[in-house]
């Protein structure tokens, strides 16, 4: 568990990049930062942790920006992708370009072409070379994050509302000519949507009153009702006290449209 007076709190969203030069600049220069999102799932501890290590020796060597690739599995129109290019180490290349989350067919030639990773959306740096390359591409970001001396929540509200919303990817990553990939030697999902869950899960009922009449369904009620489903295969139902949710699994990507719709309301 990690001890509450180490963790820092945004006071307001403004995307990862300002996050990632707050956490680099509190960890000081000259150490190795190691940037994980909280919502990925990982089974494989072992090989992840031997893909961080092989990322740590790099960026303290060199002064590359390290990014992990993981090998697709699937055409997944879900996840940006990075192009790798060539050979610097074992397991180790440079990135030739990051692509944003592909329609379907892009992401079948990708996976087919082999030349394609899903970005996983973690990284590791050298605190020293990240803030050169922030300062670089988003002066100003670095100008405010830089120039902080104390990070309590005053101190963090007198600056970030003046920060940019950008994230780390589009404000440095895939900008800069430092970056390279680490081949990651484990599973990985971001937990992105409700077709995901269900390939990790597996097609399931969940709900002790369920009743479904068809194939490779993904149903989870949450309310205590009973739900069925009759006649239909393909689909995700989800039923929670906040709302129900009812859509094909080739369409699950949507729904974060409808969250911002209905949040509006």
């Amino acid at each position: 568990m990690i001890p509450p007076e180490n963790i820092i709190g945004e006071p307001m969203q403004r995307n990862t990049a300002a996050a990632c030069a707050l956490g680099t600049k509190i960890a000081g220069e000259d150490e190795v930062v190691l940037v994980v999102p909280a919502d990925h799932l990982v089974l494989d501890e072992a090989g992840f942790w031997r893909s961080c290590d092989r990322a740590m020796e790099h960026v303290r060597s060199s002064d590359l920006l390290m990014t992990f690739g993981v090998r697709p599995t699937h055409p997944e129109t879900g996840f940006g992708y990075i192009e790798a290019g060539r050979t610097i180490a074992d397991k180790v290349r440079k990135v030739d370009r990051f692509v944003e989350k592909p329609d379907l067919a892009r992401a079948e030639e990708f996976v087919s072409s082999g030349r394609f990773y899903w970005n996983g959306g973690m990284f590791a740096w050298r605190g020293s070379v990240f803030m050169e390359e922030l300062n670089k591409y988003e002066p100003s970001i670095h100008k405010a994050i830089s120039g902080l001396k104390r990070y309590g929540p005053e101190d963090l509200a007198g600056v970030y509302p003046g920060i940019k919303k950008i994230s780390v990817d589009h404000a440095v990553m895939e900008r800069s000519d430092r970056v390279a990939m680490v081949e990651s030697e484990f599973d990985w999902s971001d937990l992105g949507s409700w077709s995901t869950i269900a390939r990790i899960e597996g097609d399931a009922v969940t709900g002790e009153r369920t009743y479904i009449d068809g194939e490779c369904n993904y149903i989870r009620s949450g309310t205590g009702r009973p739900i069925a489903v009759i006649g239909l295969s393909e689909v995700i139902v989800v039923d929670s006290p906040e709302g129900l949710l009812v859509c094909s699994k080739a369409a699950a990507q949507a729904v974060r449209g409808a969250s911002v719709h209905f949040r509006k309301k």
